[in-house]
């Protein structure tokens, strides 16, 4: 779920808590489907920005989403994958985090995962 939280007025790219949600919303029935079908709802869920409390920075352009947080309670996917904090900002020295069942990772810049 592409896309950062809404801090300005100049890019299209950037969208509030609540856009957030309504895109969650709109996928959920597809999630309702892989769960009726395989058993699980997904199993990666792969963002631009991260999760709300998590890996965040202390400015609002880097604030995370709660609506994702929402989304790792739910459906509880086994990996919320992430960008836009890049080590280099100093933010986040951690890029790895256990938020109940799914393990949020920073990849911002480039990573190699094996899943």
């Amino acid at each position: 779920m592409g896309r950062s939280r809404a801090y300005n007025q100049q890019s299209r790219y950037q969208y509030s808590e609540v856009e957030m949600m309504l895109r969650a919303l709109w996928l959920a029935p597809r999630l309702f489907f892989n769960r009726l079908r395989y058993g699980r709802y997904l199993d990666v869920l792969l963002t631009h920005a991260p999760p709300h409390g998590i890996h965040n920075g202390n400015d609002y352009a880097h604030r995370g989403f709660r609506t994702f947080c929402w989304m790792m309670d739910y459906f509880q996917p086994r990996y919320l994958i992430h960008g836009h904090i890049h080590q280099s900002y100093r933010m986040a020295a951690v890029t790895e985090t256990h938020y109940k069942r799914t393990l949020v990772i920073n990849t911002a810049a480039h990573r190699v995962l094996d899943l």
